[in-house]
């Protein structure tokens, strides 16, 4: 019964929190000391728990080490081009009855490399959502297509933060894990490929923005460079290099493809690597209507 009172005061706070959008801080605290009573109640000391919670804590460390290193990673392919190039040639190679399935399948190359979900909804998602609008292809299927992307690589990827977490957690292997999930999600995948390849099919796209284009080479030197920081992301952690090294790699080339390629100096690196990046040219934000996340890419 305490747990179930515990589990009803942090969900009440959290949903509280959400809809007067409050500090999220907040009900984790709340969280913590129902859960902290409800430890003791079942018969444990106070020094216990707050043993049990240290540990706790400091199994998930990994998880703040892993977001740090996505921050780093996604504002340096940023400004290096990376993410550009998947974007640029992606554009490039869509015909019409292949759009929505090019979407999909970018959404889940991009978000396996970069373990996360929301910098590539946010960049890649955007840019398009934009084309669709523009090409009259269905908004409500191709966003469909750009999430089912990002959740496969969020889910599936050695270097996303909740993969980290259970293999902190749990005491297994992270790339034990991987390879399991891998068996769960290659018939979902692979229904999910057909699925939009016939929607791609039904709904194809009309006309590509050029102008997309355009910017995105005023804005970046678009050459087989940029595409470093990603191949070391990829094939690192298929010889089963720590997650880390191969993350810290990826941030290092991407720095110095920032700085020798795209002619940014170390200093701007380092500011778009600590505060994320943001282009010189707003032409792209401006085409795609100035939306915040795309003015990041």
């Amino acid at each position: 019964m305490a747990v179930t009172i515990a589990f009803a005061i942090f969900i009440v706070s959290m949903a509280a929190c959400l809809i007067l959008d409050g500090p999220m801080l907040l009900p984790l605290v709340i969280g913590f000391i129902c859960f902290y009573i409800a430890a003791i109640r079942k018969g444990f000391s106070f020094p216990q728990v707050g043993k049990m919670a240290l540990k706790g804590a400091g199994d998930s460390l990994v998880v703040i080490e892993v977001l740090m290193l996505i921050g780093l990673i996604t504002a340096l392919w940023r400004s290096a081009g990376t993410i550009t190039f998947f974007v640029y040639y992606g554009i490039r190679i869509i015909t019409p009855p292949m759009f929505i399935l090019i979407t999909f399948l970018l959404a889940c190359l991009l978000s396996y490399a970069l373990g996360t979900s929301f910098g590539v909804a946010g960049t890649v998602g955007v840019i398009f959502m934009a084309l669709a609008r523009s090409g009259g292809v269905n908004e409500i299927i191709t966003a469909g297509a750009v999430m089912s992307g990002v959740y496969f690589g969020d889910r599936g990827s050695p270097a996303s933060s909740s993969a980290n977490l259970v293999a902190a957690v749990t005491g297994t292997r992270l790339y034990d894990n991987v390879k399991e999930m891998m068996k769960t999600v290659l018939l979902p995948l692979a229904l999910s490929t057909v699925i939009y390849a016939i929607l791609s099919v039904k709904n194809p796209i009309t006309h590509v923005n050029d102008a997309i284009l355009t910017a995105l080479e005023e804005d970046f030197v678009i050459n087989l460079w940029p595409v470093l920081p990603a191949i070391l992301m990829l094939i690192l952690p298929l010889f089963k290099v720590n997650v880390m090294i191969a993350m810290t790699a990826s941030i290092i080339s991407g720095g110095a493809v920032s700085i020798g390629v795209q002619g940014l100096s170390l200093l701007e690196t380092l500011k778009y690597a600590a505060a994320g990046y943001y282009p010189q040219s707003s032409s792209l934000g401006t085409i795609l209507g100035g939306g915040g996340a795309v003015s990041m890419l």
